[in-house]
């Protein structure tokens, strides 16, 4: 019989492999059906045929064709996953299994429990989803064919079973068996995760309609929305497709608390379930009303003095139901008092702890470093002259603002049980917070390329389309940080960088580098940077990736080296800044000065203060590794400007800003409260030594020379090409986990700030460089002083003598007022060493009558007394 095809195929027959494929198909739905009706040599026979399948798809592309193009194709897979993925939930979740006792029921023994038939289960659905990935390669009728069957839909609750299986540590019995057993299974949930996100890769690229509906199903939709939800585990109608520009949300807690938020109450929901109770349920309202009603039975029976039965025959009479309602209104009310009193407790006990470990970061700000004082940006004389390079008035509160909303789920927990909403939780945390935790850098690949592939500018169209699609980028980046899904995943994706400590010419990074500019283009860089904050940090791990992409973007884009095309002698001309630019960094530098230089002094008089034995180490408020994360934000904060000194255009504002004021007060406070290291340092490994701080030692700027940045990667969508080697063929690491964190061994007093003096020399050199004005500015604000303090050796800033002799040479060129104050900088006296070098060779340092510093013998040492060596170095210094 010929399949039906678009546009008058229906003539055609079916090919070898459309028919095979069919067969294939139909034995596996049959599988999931009716479990064992099939032998199981025949489920043999048919894995392997799927397995020639999946290799016609990545290197015949006639099969591709005829297999994408078929509406039967594409219905078959949806009616398999729909079948299968409850399945699959039921050998993995202990809450899909019923109780058994000849185990302890958790999820990770179920998992061990059903190991042979999950293996097979899960190879099986991940060469179907292999194949359809591959289909997707070829052409937009393709990808809206998928769409027409709501076979995206099934993938994305199969990401979310992948998801929540992967995520969630061993939780059963200390058996060595079954924990390898969970450990094989979790690792192929993983690879099936890789090619589910694939496929959406797939099903997005060029097609903006697909985009539109794909960015809604993740992150347009919230919990406190009306809509009705397509259920996962029914077919979806083909008389009546969902309408285009609509997408049904598909995470499974939400559904539950969308749900339950309508106007029927819980008593209704669970009068209306008695009668049906117990049988597979049709949806997730059925399924979290079933759930619900297998706890409180037992209590409907005492209360009622009748069993189920009877209690089914009684919903049927509508005065008896009144009886019914009455009890189930009882035993809510009393469940909705237990979990109100659990919660007030469990919310006292977190106000608790929240207070006290705030009440140590206080100290900070009532320790601020001396004579610190914030400048108003009314205070900058040249202000009116920032405001006119945006080329327009700054941007308006309401250009500027992005609405929030806040998931509550209140009355789900009024009614849910302890298990429904951790699987309400975890669901809607799924792809924002845990794909980047379960997944290396060469497992993660898709989902960055899926977030870039929305809201990248496509540089292949022109003319009024381009324009249609840059509005339609636009507005997937609004949505992208507006809902808390899109901002936890951003978040998470930001943090993936820190955490695998990901190089520049990292593939990974290099897409997440294409993400922000995106933001920071549509003028959401500030809201981005607002968002990923946490209340206990003075500047989050996310933040810190945000700087640290932002320097990379502004080299790119404003270092004269990276305007060079390398075919010409002559350096390019940095572009003229732009307006959304300079308002990031005007935002970039209010946090600098309003929160960073603030809280980083205080911190590090703190310090000083319990060197001196003037406070408790107890009070210091924060330990190593917080210390590492405020020591790695500020130093990319201080990386960021350096990068802007080099743009004339930059250099010129932010000397407008006196940023001269903020830097000098931090080496001073630096200078001050922080002990130079001995020569003896030098000779060990500090484990504060950062990645950034080793790239700043050996240029005159902070980090490295923009010809050593490889070039930027065109930001082009691609497919996951079928004939591309899967990343789960090749031999990745099974671990996917983040590093583990360094062990956190010392005070946190003694923390070093190892080569951050350096970088503010470096800094105040790029600055002061041919510029008399920042030459005026350092010595208003006393650093003069400060840079003569940095000639002396320090163990902890290698090189920094170097450093701030040039700078002192650019600080006092053609300067007499500071040529003035070096001047009056006299030698007063020498202090002794009596075990020095000196005092045993028979010399002593003396100041001259003209203020010099010179060498001579003791009036009471004998040279025919000293060593051989001493002699020599008589003779050295008579010479």
């Amino acid at each position: 019989m010929a399949s039906e095809r678009p546009s008058g195929e229906s003539e055609q027959k079916c090919s070898p492999a459309e028919l095979l494929f069919k067969v294939v198909l139909a034995g596996t739905l049959s599988h999931y059906e009716t479990r064992g009706m099939i032998e199981e040599k025949q489920l043999e026979s048919m894995l392997a045929a799927g397995k020639k399948i999946v290799s016609k798809t990545r290197n015949e592309m006639d099969v591709r064709q005829s297999l994408a193009l078929s509406p039967d194709i594409w219905q078959g897979l949806t009616d398999v996953f729909t079948k299968a993925i409850p399945i699959l939930e039921a050998q993995s979740f202990s809450w899909k299994t019923p109780p058994v006792s000849a185990y302890e029921q958790s999820s990770a023994n179920i998992i061990a429990y059903n190991y042979f038939s999950l293996v097979k289960d899960i190879e099986r659905l991940r060469d179907l989803c292999t194949i359809a990935r591959n289909l997707l390669a070829t052409t937009n009728r393709a990808q809206n064919l998928a769409a027409e069957k709501g076979f995206d839909h099934r993938m994305l609750v199969l990401i979310d079973t992948c998801v929540r299986v992967t995520a969630r540590g061993f939780d059963g019995e200390a058996n060595a068996r079954n924990e390898e057993r969970w450990q094989k299974v979790v690792n192929l949930y993983k690879n099936l995760l890789i090619i589910c996100l694939q496929f959406l890769n797939n099903f997005m690229m060029q097609n903006e309609q697909r985009k539109l509906v794909l960015w809604l199903d993740l992150f347009g939709y919230h919990s406190n929305g009306d809509y009705k939800a397509i259920v996962p585990m029914g077919p979806l109608d083909p008389a009546s497709p969902a309408p285009q520009g609509l997408a049904p949300i598909v995470r499974t807690g939400e559904r539950i608390i969308g749900s339950l938020r309508g106007e029927q109450t819980a008593e209704d929901l669970l009068i209306e379930t008695i009668s049906s109770f117990p049988r597979e349920p049709a949806n997730i309202k059925e399924e979290a009303a079933m759930l619900l009603l297998a706890q409180i039975k037992d209590h409907m029976e005492k209360l009622l003095g009748r069993d189920l039965r009877e209690i089914q025959e009684m919903g049927k009479d509508p005065e008896q139901v009144k009886e019914i309602r009455t009890a189930l209104t009882a035993i809510l009310g009393h469940k909705a008092d237990e979990m109100k009193n659990l919660k007030g407790r469990t919310q006292d006990a977190a106000e608790s702890d929240e207070e006290t470990r705030r009440q140590p970061i206080l100290l900070i700000d009532r320790s601020p470093c001396v004579g610190y004082t914030r400048l108003a940006w009314a205070d900058f004389p040249d202000f009116e002259r920032f405001k006119s390079i945006t080329s327009d008035a700054p941007l308006t509160e309401e250009e500027t603002s992005m609405p929030r909303s806040y998931q509550s789920g209140a009355d789900a927990l009024q009614i849910a049980k302890e298990e429904l909403m951790a699987r309400a939780q975890e669901a809607s945390q799924g792809l924002g917070e845990y794909i980047p935790l379960v997944l290396g850098p060469a497992e993660i690949e898709a989902l960055p390329m899926i977030i870039k592939a929305g809201i990248i500018d496509t540089p292949a169209v022109k003319g009024a389309e381009r324009d249609v699609i840059n509005n339609m980028q636009a507005i997937r980046c609004h949505i992208l940080l507006t809902q808390d899904l899109g901002r936890n995943l951003l978040r998470e994706l930001l943090i993936f960088i820190a955490a695998w400590d990901l190089p520049d010419d990292e593939v990974y990074f290099q897409f997440m580098v294409q993400i922000m500019e995106a933001i920071l283009k549509n003028g959401l860089m500030s809201h981005a940077y607002a968002d990923f904050g946490q209340q206990k940090d003075i500047i989050s791990p996310a933040q810190a990736v945000v700087i640290k992409i932002l320097t990379h973007i502004f080299r790119n884009k404003y270092s004269p080296a990276s305007s060079n095309d390398g075919q010409s002698n002559e350096t390019k001309q940095p572009p003229p800044l732009a307006r959304v630019d300079v308002l990031t960094v005007r935002y970039i530098f209010s946090i600098f000065r309003g929160t960073i230089i603030p809280e980083t002094c205080g911190l590090i008089y703190l310090q000083g203060q319990i060197r001196a034995n003037k406070a408790l180490p107890e009070d210091f408020p924060l330990n190593l590794w917080d210390m590492e994360r405020v020591y790695e934000g500020v130093y990319q904060f201080l990386e960021f400007f350096a990068v802007l000194t080099e743009n004339n255009y930059w250099k010129n504002l932010i000397v407008k800003w006196e940023i001269v004021y903020d830097l000098v007060t931090l080496i001073k406070e630096l200078d001050a409260n922080i002990p130079k290291g001995p020569l003896s340092a030098m000779v060990t490994t500090h484990p504060t030594g950062s990645t950034s701080g080793t790239t700043a030692t050996g240029n005159n700027h902070s980090s490295s020379s923009p010809q050593d940045q490889p070039a930027q990667p065109v930001a082009v969508e691609r497919p996951y090409d079928p004939t591309d080697v899967d990343p789960v063929d090749e031999n990745i690491d099974d671990t996917g986990s983040r590093a583990e964190s360094p062990p956190i061994t010392e005070d946190p007093c003694e923390f070093e700030w190892r080569n951050l003096k350096k970088l503010i020399v470096l800094v105040l050199s790029s600055l002061v460089w041919r510029c008399p004005e920042v030459q005026n500015q350092i010595r208003k604000h006393g650093g003069v002083e400060a840079i003569l303090s940095c000639t002396s050796f320090d163990a902890h800033n290698p090189y920094m003598k170097e450093h701030a002799v040039m700078c002192l040479k650019f600080l006092l060129e053609n300067n007499k007022e500071n040529q003035k104050i070096v001047e009056e900088l006299e030698a007063r006296e020498v202090v002794r060493d009596e075990s020095g070098v000196l005092s045993k060779t028979g010399h002593e340092a003396i100041i001259d009558s003209v203020g010099k510093l010179s060498i001579q013998k003791k009036a009471n040492g004998s040279s025919s007394d000293l060593p051989t060596t001493a002699n020599r170095v008589e003779e050295v210094l008579d010479e």
